[in-house]
């Protein structure tokens, strides 16, 4: 999941400053700020375990520049659409953001409910939740905007 969440760092830092719609803005931000602690305290329960943590918990942009490819996780955005939401002009940016985000959000509410049903740490299944909860209703915002626009 710390990968996953990089992502959807990658994607706020891609449309920083370029989103021409308030409110996609306003959710861009709030997601990019949510992902960060939460990339921190996966890094710190994977330590706690003696696993080896990914180097996008420090730096999310690393992996993708790496050539690392975890394309199988749900809702993962390709290089080329990462390619073409950094080429997007005016509210294209927005939707496409949009589009990205809603997909990335519902492939991390699937890897939630895998974790719900296989997982065993209480914290980790604690933390599924809350990103579950907190997604759903953001997919819900998103999808609106997306309507919107």
């Amino acid at each position: 999941m710390i990968v996953h969440h990089a992502q959807a760092v990658v994607m706020g830092d891609i449309v920083k400053g370029r989103l021409t719609d308030s409110k996609v803005r306003g959710i861009a931000d709030r997601i990019r700020d949510e992902q960060k602690p939460e990339m921190r305290g996966m890094a710190t329960t994977l330590r706690s375990w003696g696993e080896k943590v990914p180097v996008e918990a420090t730096n999310p942009t690393l992996g993708s520049r790496s050539g690392h490819s975890h394309h199988s996780m749900p809702g993962m955005a390709t290089q080329a659409e990462l390619d073409e939401l950094s080429r997007a002009k005016g509210a294209d940016v927005d939707r496409l953001y949009l589009d990205l985000m809603i997909d990335h959000h519902e492939g991390a509410l699937k890897m939630c409910t895998t974790l719900g049903d296989k997982g065993a740490d209480e914290r980790t299944g604690e933390l599924g939740d809350e990103i579950h909860v907190t997604q759903s209703k953001q997919i819900t915002q998103m999808k609106a905007m997306r309507t919107r626009l």
